[in-house]
């Protein structure tokens, strides 16, 4: 891994604020209290690790799943709780949160944990810069080759792991750390998933049990994917359960109703007698032709002194010949509900200033244009 000198601020602090998200699959805490849960449910343990894999926080997400309405009794020791699927806040009391499940889909709630509870594995980074080791708080401005050792040791042997080993050698951890790639240039990962995402490369690790990790070479070796399986198991779900297509329609509707209110503005605006819109139903942008002498660059720069950026869509044109003249593409997407009449007051502006004075036409004729 490179790290470029430029961005070695940005390192220590992405590093000490934490890059490892280590969930663990069904890590069962109520049974690691001695009280089993009323009804069956899943949870997934995350932990946020500081530079040297010590942590600095750690939460469990319970999801119940039972098919109908029931209230339960989650026995927990939790230092806060939130509710992640309906409006009513959560109750902790007598070591139990009382919880509503649903009927129709599953019910999530996340509890916050003790920074200092004991986990069922160690972990440690170790750093070396051009194979010098250094400590983690002494990277900032500096640049050269990177090296970190990540390491993961199922605990036993000392009394206060000893409840815990069991939990090492039946659940599952995935590990993960995120370098920005304005830092980093990220050119190995032995073992692990090199994902990009936005501008960030995310390093994936799946620590398996000892048992597990034959069988899982012997059946899954040939699979490499570039996203996490839990990300990929909550958008399955959240495409299952039919929220999605939920999403889909509130969007449509708060869209439509943007669109509407933006084209009577423009009905009931100066423009009003000037303009010709189409392509009205082609999705979050619309067509608008203006009746305007005004060239289409001076146009453009009086839309940019007023913090407009609406284009011409003889800019997506590959060359001159056919162009529509006066055509502004009016993409409505992040234009707030509010700012509307703001945004069409602004357009006018724009639109209906001085004329431009006529532009004398070029001293050699006959030549064709250029793409």
């Amino acid at each position: 891994m490179e790290k470029r000198k430029e961005a070695g601020c940005a390192l220590a602090a992405s590093l000490l604020a934490g890059p490892l998200a280590l969930p663990t699959a069904a890590l069962e805490v109520s049974q690691a209290w001695g009280v089993e849960p009323e009804a069956a449910k899943d949870e997934v343990v995350y932990v946020k690790a500081g530079a040297d894999g010590a942590t600095q926080g750690l939460y469990v997400v319970n999801v119940f799943d039972t098919g109908s309405v029931q209230t339960v009794d989650d026995p927990a020791r939790y230092t806060r709780v939130k509710n992640l699927t309906t409006t009513p806040a959560l109750v902790q009391e007598h070591g139990a949160v009382q919880v509503s499940t649903l009927a129709d889909q599953p019910f999530y709630y996340e509890g916050g944990m003790d920074a200092a509870t004991p986990l069922p594995w160690d972990v440690s980074l170790t750093y070396y810069l051009d194979g010098a080791q250094i400590a983690p708080d002494e990277l900032a401005g500096k640049s050269g080759r990177l090296r970190i050792e990540f390491a993961v040791t199922a605990r036993g042997g000392d009394a206060e792991a000893a409840g815990l080993a069991d939990f090492a050698e039946s659940c599952v951890m995935q590990a993960q750390g995120t370098f920005p790639e304005s830092a980093f240039k990220v050119e190995e990962a032995e073992g692990a998933t090199v994902a990009h995402v936005g501008d960030n490369a995310v390093i994936s690790y799946l620590v398996l049990p000892r048992h597990l990790v034959t069988r899982f070479y012997a059946t899954l070796g040939f699979y490499s994917g570039t996203v996490s399986c839990l990300e990929q198991m909550t958008l399955a779900r959240f495409l299952a359960q039919g929220y999605f297509e939920k999403h889909i329609n509130r969007m449509r509707n708060h869209y439509r109703a943007l669109r509407d209110k933006l084209l009577a503005a423009l009905r009931q605006s100066p423009l009003a007698g000037k303009v010709k819109i189409s392509g009205e139903q082609a999705g979050l942008h619309f067509l608008m032709a203006l009746d305007t002498p005004r060239s289409e660059e001076a146009l453009l720069q009086a839309a940019e002194g007023l913090d407009m950026r609406t284009p011409f869509v003889s800019q997506y044109y590959f060359s001159a010949p056919n162009r529509l003249p006066h055509v502004l593409v009016m993409n409505y997407s992040g234009l707030e509900e509010g700012k509307v009449a703001e945004a069409v007051a602004r357009l006018c502006q724009a639109v209906l200033g001085e004329p431009e004075a006529a532009a004398e036409p070029p001293a050699t004729q006959g030549r064709g244009d250029h793409t």
